[in-house]
């Protein structure tokens, strides 16, 4: 008898291969040299969409990146961009004299941007390692660069958001602190110690709130200390925005001087014990906020972050009060975990074994 031509069943057709970082990043990007002055970087990132820049040499090989964090943590000069957008939209003498007073203290992009020789991908990589790179390194965008290193995009948190819905996390390293394994909801992965102020705290006492959450970005408004619903989310841009122009002077002092939005370099800022401004989180706060119920599925938070505009959604619960708060840094947390391996199912019973 012949043997048969096809002596194994045919092989399944193979899925779509994995989605490459070359096919979903930003190939128009700004980069700046190392020698730029940082006066110079902040028009560049001042109320633009990006808040981070690749630093490149004469070759576009990229030594680093500058980020809006980098600012913030240099010593000496401690600047946020949100709030230095605020005050630039008001139309005030303010930013123009942060700029000139940053011009004066003669630092570079190269005195101030982060080296992290590993936060770089190649085009060809598959975005699932993109992600669990963004997680390990602590970075919001990765430089994609080619085999000399030199620049060919940029690659960012919300650009994997937007193609999560084709990104199939592979085996790997776990990255520091994920949420649990197999999260699959916003219960899962939410923060639950979420800083809270009612709709009429003072404006000081707001202050106070950011600073102590340990450098949060936002608090919550809630109802009240017994009803958590949620009215709205405050940052420290809205503050600025919002306030009344005879207390924002004022106001924008009190937050370089307690978030060290600006450092030793400026001298002594002049601000009263009290602001004793006429103002409180109901408001400059931001209302209605997105919300997002705490069984709702990673991918219909990411919808709703994409769709809205948002970076953190209030989780609620089937009361509508708030239980925690989830962030696209912690989204992108979950979409980096390393695929669970498949559980082999357990032997069968041999005939006549009647154990329980």
């Amino acid at each position: 008898m012949s043997e048969s031509p096809h002596p194994h069943p045919p092989a399944a057709p193979a899925g779509p291969p994995p989605r490459k970082v070359g096919e979903i990043m930003e190939t128009e990007v700004m980069a700046v040299p190392p020698d730029m002055p940082v006066a110079d970087l902040l028009t560049l990132l001042v109320n633009k969409p990006y808040k981070a820049l690749p630093v490149v040499d004469a070759e576009r090989r990229v030594l680093g990146m500058v980020t809006d964090g980098d600012l913030l943590r240099a010593p000496g000069l401690g600047l946020r961009l949100n709030v230095l957008e605020a005050i630039e939209q008001q139309g005030e003498s303010g930013f123009a004299a942060i700029v000139d007073a940053v011009r004066a203290g003669g630092k570079t992009v190269r005195d101030v941007m982060g080296v992290r020789p590993q936060a770089t991908i190649g085009p060809d990589a598959a975005i699932a390692d993109a992600a669990r790179l963004m997680v390990q390194q602590g970075v919001k965008r990765l430089p994609v660069v080619d085999a000399q290193g030199r620049l060919l995009g940029i690659l960012g948190r919300l650009d994997i958001l937007k193609a999560a819905g084709h990104v199939t996390p592979v085996p790997g390293p776990e990255p520091v602190g994920p949420p649990p394994s197999a999260a699959h909801t916003l219960g899962d992965v939410m923060l639950r110690d979420v800083p809270v102020v009612t709709p009429d705290t003072d404006v000081e006492q707001v202050v106070d709130t950011l600073v102590g959450s340990q450098g949060a970005r936002r608090v919550v408004v809630i109802a009240g200390p017994r009803d958590r619903r949620v009215l709205g989310m405050i940052t420290a841009a809205d503050l600025v925005r919002r306030s009344a122009a005879p207390a924002r002077g004022r106001l924008v002092q009190a937050l370089m001087r307690q978030l060290q939005y600006l450092g030793a370099g400026f001298g002594a800022p002049l601000v009263p014990e009290s602001l004793e401004l006429d103002a409180c989180a109901g408001d400059v706060m931001t209302a209605p906020a997105t919300t997002a119920p705490a069984d709702l599925p990673l991918a219909g938070a990411i919808h709703l972050m994409v769709t809205h505009g948002v970076k953190a959604l209030p989780v609620v619960d089937a009361q509508g009060q708030l239980v925690g708060l989830v962030t696209r840094r912690r989204v992108l947390q979950a979409l980096a975990q390393p695929a669970a391996p498949p559980t082999a199912p357990a032997p069968a019973a041999p005939p006549g074994d009647s154990s329980c």
